[in-house]
């Protein structure tokens, strides 16, 4: 599973990196092709898709909803992103980026203190988190319902056993 670029008509070939805007340094910087998938889930969702991606757009959730889990180590009110073309970077800092002052600028580095998350338009999200990458995408079947499918994806040195969980 992937990112599947198609066009609605024409022959002409895809430049997938130029489709990207500038997005293709950054994805190739996961090195992803060292990963393997972890599991995959898919729900079917009675909300347009539209509403699904929204919640990815700002963080001011996270702390609320995901209070019980990952809400602590995240302060859910620093919101930034990075536009390419239709495309969007949106890192979602972990509390621990707001003691970067505290460092030389030498030792800042972004993936272990947020998730950074691509919006891939019109239907997709990257999001790196630490250790794993998970892949959304949403797929509307009617105006009111959507098909949400996650895949995980772990480095393939990661000994983690496939969680049973995501193959439903």
């Amino acid at each position: 599973h992937g990112i599947v670029f198609v066009r609605p008509d024409g022959e002409a070939p895809i430049d997938a990196r130029a489709e990207l805007d500038g997005l293709g340094p950054d994805l190739d910087g996961f090195r992803l092709d060292t990963y393997r998938v972890y599991g995959r889930l898919q729900r079917k969702w009675r909300c347009n898709w539209k509403l699904l991606l929204d919640t990815f757009f700002e963080s001011y959730h996270v702390f609320a909803l995901h209070g019980a889990s990952v809400g602590p180590d995240y302060p859910g009110h620093v919101m930034v992103f990075d536009a390419f073309g239709p495309h969007m970077r949106i890192p979602v800092p972990r509390a621990s980026l707001l003691h970067f002052n505290e460092r030389p600028r030498s030792e800042w580095t972004l993936l272990p203190h947020a998730t950074v998350q691509y919006h891939l338009s019109p239907n997709a999200m990257v999001n790196h988190t630490i250790d794993h990458v998970i892949l959304w995408r949403f797929v509307p079947t009617a105006v009111d319902v959507t098909v949400a499918e996650m895949t995980m994806y772990v480095p393939a040195s990661d000994e983690r056993s496939d969680d049973p969980a995501w193959r439903k």
